[in-house]
C-alpha cells in the first residue's frame, strides 16, 4: 500500500465531521506506537499535578493493582477510540468509566488538563519520532475528537484550537507542576509497569532506564523520578530516530494495532464492558478507583 495513501483519504475528510475516523487512521493505523506512548507519556504528566498525584496515590488502584488498572484504561479507551463515542460499545465504555469514578470531585481545570495531555504528548512525540509529519489537518482533527469527547464529558471553557489546548497545557503545567509524595509513588509504581511492557524480557533496571531517558525533564523533576544517563538518553532517541528512517521507507500497514494484549492478560476468558474496572467499584459502596471523572460528568477519559 502506498505509505501516503492514508494521509490522501484524510486530507478529503472534514476535520470536524469526521474528527473520530481521523483520529482512528492517525492513532490506529499512521502511528500507532508513537500515539501508545505518546499516552503513557501524557499519563505520567498527569501524576505530577499534586491534586490529581496525590488522589491517584490514595486510590491504591496503580501502586497495588497497577498491570490491570492500565489493562482496564486501555481496554475502555481503545473501545472508545475504535468506534467513537456514538456506538453502543462506546457509550457503554465511557458510561462504565463515569461509574468508577462517579464518586470523585475533580476541579474542571484538572479535567481540562488531563483532556489535553491526551492530545497533545502524542502530537508532541509524534513529530519527534514519527515517519512523516503530522499536518495541520491532523492536529485540527485530534482537537475536535477531544472537544467533543470533553463535552460529553461535561468539561467546561475546552479551547478551541489545538494550539490554544497545547498553550492551556503548558502554562498549567508551568504553575501546577510540584513534587508531591502521591505523584512519585504512583510514577515510580507505572514506571515499572511501563518498563515492563514496553520491553518484556529486558532487564528491568535497563528497561527503567528506557522509560527515564522517554520522560521529558520538566514532568521527571518534579515527580522525583531518576535522571537517565547520557548513554541512555542518546541510545534511546538514536534508536527511535532509526526506526522513523526505516518505517518512513516501509509500505503502509492495512491492520490497525491490536490491542487484545491487554484484554487478553487481565481477562484471559473474555470481558464484558461493564465489568471491567475496579474490583472494588464504587457502584457497589466502595471509593476505590481513578479520578479522572468526577461527579455530574456525563463521559469520562
Amino acid at each position: 500500500m502506498d505509505p501516503y495513501a492514508r494521509l490522501r483519504e484524510i486530507e478529503s475528510l472534514d476535520p470536524e465531521k469526521d474528527c473520530e475516523r481521523i483520529f482512528r487512521l492517525i492513532a490506529l493505523y499512521e502511528f500507532p506506537l508513537e500515539y501508545g506512548i505518546g499516552i503513557e507519556l501524557a499519563q505520567i504528566s498527569d501524576f505530577a499535578v499534586p491534586s490529581i498525584g496525590n488522589l491517584l496515590a490514595a486510590t491504591g488502584e496503580f501502586t497495588e493493582r497497577g498491570q490491570k488498572r492500565n489493562d482496564d484504561t486501555s481496554i475502555l479507551l481503545s473501545e472508545v477510540f475504535a468506534g467513537g463515542v456514538g456506538t453502543d460499545r462506546g457509550r457503554a465504555a465511557v458510561r462504565q468509566i463515569n461509574r468508577a469514578h462517579k464518586s470523585y470531585d475533580i476541579s474542571n481545570d484538572d479535567f481540562r488538563y488531563v483532556l489535553a495531555t491526551f492530545a497533545v504528548p502524542p502530537v508532541r512525540f509524534i513529530e519527534k519520532y514519527g515517519w512523516r509529519a503530522l499536518t495541520d489537518h491532523e492536529r485540527t482533527a485530534i482537537h475536535f475528537f477531544f472537544r467533543r469527547l470533553g463535552n460529553h464529558m461535561a468539561i467546561r471553557d475546552i479551547p478551541d484550537s489545538y494550539e490554544e489546548l497545547a498553550a492551556f497545557m503548558d502554562d498549567y503545567e508551568a504553575e501546577h507542576f510540584a513534587y508531591s509524595e502521591g505523584g512519585h509513588r504512583v510514577a515510580l509504581a507505572n514506571r515499572d509497569r511501563m518498563a515492563a511492557d514496553l520491553l518484556p524480557g529486558i532487564p528491568i533496571n535497563l528497561a527503567r532506564q528506557v522509560v527515564d531517558a522517554l520522560v521529558p525533564e520538566h514532568v521527571r523533576r518534579p515527580l522525583g523520578l531518576p535522571r537517565p544517563s547520557h548513554t541512555a538518553q542518546f541510545a534511546v532517541d538514536m534508536i527511535l530516530k532509526a526506526r522513523k528512517a526505516v518505517v518512513h521507507h516501509l509500505p503502509a500497514s492495512t491492520e490497525p494495532a491490536s490491542l487484545a494484549v491487554f484484554a487478553e492478560r487481565s481477562y484471559p476468558n473474555g470481558y464484558k464492558i461493564e465489568e471491567v474496572g475496579p474490583v472494588n467499584h464504587p457502584m457497589t459502596g466502595s471509593t476505590s478507583g481513578c479520578p479522572y471523572s468526577g461527579r455530574n460528568n456525563h463521559l469520562a477519559t
